[in-house]
């Protein structure tokens, strides 16, 4: 049995109308302090920022297009409000899982899988995840704001390595190659990349972050793994 490092955002839902909101935030926000920028501006510094591996695109979007420090600060503390503000029913919105994601988890801990959650996120995604029943299919249920470590850090891998102690077997599930992909193989893990999301147009800089399998669709995982499980490890 393998362990299996699990992806939240573009993998067990889609991060595209959060994303959105995110965005949209910050040029209301910038609005607000009398900085009029565009959609346009906005998008292109998300490009920008994908494309260099940020590992926060939308905070390195604010640090682009903010003025100074003081308004870094300022605009990041005010986006993140606006999505603690949100009610129960509009972060439901942003957080529909996926048609195949119910499926795909029961799946994997009925196989006698290991599931553990690897995500850049906040608690209230894990709340949302017990609402929807999922939780409980993870063996180790944290998040960058409880662990107090991000991707790509390779320690917030090794936290969560080590409270499975270790597998010599294991596979990292995530939509990008910077946070996902390249730090899972630096520490020797097989990778599944979904390419789904914002981050879509990433590309790997050479073998070291190329994920050993990619698909196009979410629905496509449960076949991408069982291809994966079935080939030995290296």
């Amino acid at each position: 049995m393998a362990t299996i490092l699990i992806d939240i955002g573009n993998v067990l839902w889609s991060d595209d109308a959060g994303d959105l909101f995110t965005l949209r935030g910050i040029g209301r926000v910038l609005a607000e302090r009398g900085q009029a920028v565009s959609e346009g501006v906005i998008a292109a510094a998300q490009a920008q920022a994908v494309a260099d591996w940020a590992p926060s695109a939308w905070r390195a979007v604010i640090h682009g297009l903010a003025r100074d420090a003081a308004e870094v600060a300022a605009v990041t503390r005010e986006v993140r409000a606006r999505w603690d503000a949100l009610s129960d029913d509009d972060y439901a919105a942003f957080t529909t899982p996926f048609p195949s994601t119910a499926a795909l988890l029961e799946s994997l801990a009925a196989d006698g899988h290991t599931l553990v959650l690897a995500s850049n996120n906040s608690p209230r995604a894990l709340a949302r995840l017990e609402t929807l029943g999922l939780l409980r299919h993870f063996a180790v249920k944290e998040v960058s704001e409880t662990l107090d470590l991000a991707k790509p850090d390779p320690r917030f891998f090794e936290v969560l390595l080590a409270a499975v102690d270790h597998p010599k077997d294991a596979i990292m599930v995530g939509d990008r190659i910077d946070n996902d992909v390249a730090p899972a193989r630096t520490l020797g893990l097989r990778t599944l990349r979904v390419r789904h999301g914002s981050h879509v147009a990433q590309e790997p800089r050479g073998p070291e972050s190329t994920p050993d399998l990619t698909v196009d669709d979410p629905a496509e995982l449960a076949a991408a793994l069982d291809r994966l499980l079935a080939t030995p490890t290296p």
